[in-house]
């Protein structure tokens, strides 16, 4: 996976936000305790294990506050990381994303946090997940109604956008001269008409 550094600009409106639940920071912080409990008891290699282990503890939940989904207008950005080489920044536009989902259960359910997914086109692809995340539900719903928005848009721009072709616009005469609306002679002056007209 790809990394790279960038500024979020200020001016861009955030939409929403989802950042590591609280129960991701329980075993880092139990891990400090006991990391202090080693530094305290008498001997050199139980105090050099204890500050290695409250290091690595510290490290761990800093990385976890680092991690952040962020949903802006026009693009989803993912946080994560402390360490320099292990950040990791991405930016994803609205238009490559495909759909956003959330994984949970029972007891995630009730503690509030949920794994967030974002696949990148249809059917089976490359796409990005973090697991226990806070404000899953708005993230989520979020994503995929500005998706919804930007696919209609898109259809919208393409049907005002595009030419009525020769043969719509033929066989919806040929329905008229059927029906007796208009005459045989009719049919054929418009018909060459549309043929001038639309260059064909």
């Amino acid at each position: 996976m790809k990394s790279f550094k960038q500024k979020q600009p200020e001016t861009e409106k955030i939409i929403c936000k989802s950042e590591k639940h609280f129960i991701t920071y329980v075993f880092p912080i139990l891990v400090i305790f006991f990391g202090f409990y080693l530094l305290f008891k008498r001997g050199l290699i139980s105090e050099f294990i204890g500050i290695i282990v409250i290091l690595s503890a510290i490290i761990n939940i800093l990385a976890k506050i680092k991690s952040k989904w962020i949903l802006l207008e026009d693009k989803l950005i993912i946080k994560t990381g402390f360490l320099p080489w292990k950040r990791v920044y991405f930016e994803i536009t609205i238009d490559t994303i495909f759909e956003a989902y959330y994984q949970s259960n029972f007891f995630s359910q009730l503690l509030g946090y949920a794994n967030l997914n974002v696949r990148r086109t249809d059917g089976i692809s490359s796409g990005f997940r973090i697991e226990k995340m806070s404000n899953y539900k708005q993230m989520t719903s979020a994503i995929n109604q500005l998706v919804k928005e930007f696919k209609a848009k898109t259809l919208k721009s393409s049907q005002t956008t595009m030419p009525k072709s020769v043969s719509d616009e033929l066989f919806k005469f040929i329905n008229l001269r059927d029906k007796e609306i208009i005459s045989e002679e009719e049919f054929q002056i418009i018909k060459k008409k549309l043929l001038i007209e639309l260059q064909v």
